[in-house]
């Protein structure tokens, strides 16, 4: 009678197993249409604005036009942070999910029907709110579907998936030569072709964790956010510095450019080789995170990166800089997916859709303050500034983070005690 229950155990945990793979890379595909979508969205925002340039590769390649359309999609993102975690709670992550698609789908047909910059406004920041639910609720999803084990893999198969996304994304605006409408069109299919595969999870629980632990009282809840800084700081604070890396590299590198005497076509390749870089890494630092521990990763990554930022902004040539910025997105590139597996591994599962609603307010804060601080900076100190102030956020995680790491050393994961 025991080896029958045993059995019937160990074959309910494997189809259990089975179910949990099969919507992980539902989800991960998902993800990565989405950020095509996105990914083409943003540039061709600020090449489109109607009060911009109507120069589409100026705009697209990081002018103020563009930083202005950057931070007001995610300042929509980060406002949508503020009531995200209890629409998932309610409608679960896979209803969160596609409502969020077919809410940036729905933005994204409405653009071209008006020219006008004060709607253009209210859209973007509809599409930050949207793509908030998109990257809030699959975020969560993954990471109480990801086991320990491989849980660094994983997760850097969804930074995988992202990257490639943002990397084909700007491919895209390619199909303006075939009128205006045609890549919204284009954006909004593949957002709506991206619901496919979150609609075919089956088995999907409508409010996967307990309601409870979110409608507590106002002190309660202020005491739980600072019980999670205490059990997960340094998984919740690197997604900033990721954040502000990013945008104030999309938005300043022209202007670092410029400042040096350098093209637009050395800019870009130095982003292709930064994509490339974090691209091929995502998974051997994964496995190297899931071996060797993710907080020893991020610290070494980040240090690692500072290091290269700094060296690369000593650079003399276009093609130094451009080498130097693509070992340093080799470095830097999968921190963010890193601190997600990092996060589910210090917070149960019933404070993970909390940790990671902040991780995603920092990474939208980060978002928004990039561009505006990296021209400040440069216009302040100069131009190499840029690469001084994301380093400096670097090596301030990378001390924070190491003496946190002491001070917790033998504290276990709270993932791992549950497992």
């Amino acid at each position: 009678m025991s080896t029958l229950i045993r059995d019937e155990r160990l074959e309910e945990s494997h189809s259990q197993d089975l179910q949990n793979r099969r919507a992980f890379w539902s989800i991960t595909l998902a993800v990565g249409a989405a950020t095509t979508s996105q990914g083409m969205l943003i540039p061709l925002l600020a090449a489109l604005d109607p009060q911009g340039t109507g120069n589409a590769l100026e705009a697209a390649r990081g002018t103020a036009t563009g930083a202005a359309a950057t931070v007001t999609i995610y300042a929509g993102l980060l406002f949508s942070m503020l009531f995200m975690e209890r629409v998932a709670r309610r409608i679960g992550f896979q209803r969160t999910v596609c409502a969020g698609l077919g809410a940036a789908a729905l933005s994204a047909l409405l653009f071209p029907m008006f020219q006008v910059a004060s709607v253009w406004l209210v859209l973007r920041f509809v599409l930050g709110t949207a793509l908030g639910a998109v990257h809030y609720g699959t975020q969560t999803w993954l990471g109480l579907l990801t086991a320990p084990a491989r849980r660094g893999r994983q997760m850097a198969l969804y930074g995988f998936s992202t990257g490639v996304g943002f990397a084909v994304g700007p491919l895209g605006i390619n199909t303006l030569l075939w009128g205006e409408p045609v890549p919204f069109l284009f954006a909004a299919g593949v957002l709506l072709a991206a619901a496919v595969p979150i609609l075919r999870i089956h088995d999907v629980r409508r409010d996967p964790l307990p309601r409870a632990s979110s409608l507590v009282s106002g002190p309660d809840r202020l005491s739980r956010a600072f019980d999670l800084y205490r059990s997960a700081l340094p998984a919740l604070t690197l997604p900033f510095a990721f954040g502000f890396m990013e945008s104030a590299f999309n938005a300043d590198l022209p202007l670092y450019a410029a400042s040096r005497g350098w093209s637009l076509s050395g800019v870009s390749l130095a982003l292709s080789l930064f994509v490339i870089g974090s691209l091929i890494f995502q998974m051997p630092l994964g496995w190297w995170s899931d071996r060797f521990g993710r907080g020893k990763t991020l610290i070494a990554c980040s240090a690692l990166g500072a290091v290269l930022f700094i060296a690369t902004a000593s650079a003399s040539s276009t093609l130094g800089f451009s080498l130097g910025f693509g070992l340093a997105g080799a470095a830097a590139g999968s921190l963010f997916s890193l601190s997600l597996a990092y996060l589910q591994d210090l917070v149960d599962g019933r404070e993970l859709p909390r940790a990671n609603r902040l991780a995603v307010m920092h990474f939208g804060a980060g978002m928004v303050a990039g561009p505006m601080g990296g021209t400040f900076v440069i216009s302040i100190f100069g131009p190499d500034a840029l690469f001084w102030i994301v380093a400096g956020l670097f090596l301030l995680y990378t001390g924070g983070a190491t003496l946190w790491s002491r001070r917790h050393r033998n504290k276990k994961p709270a993932r791992q005690r549950q497992s």
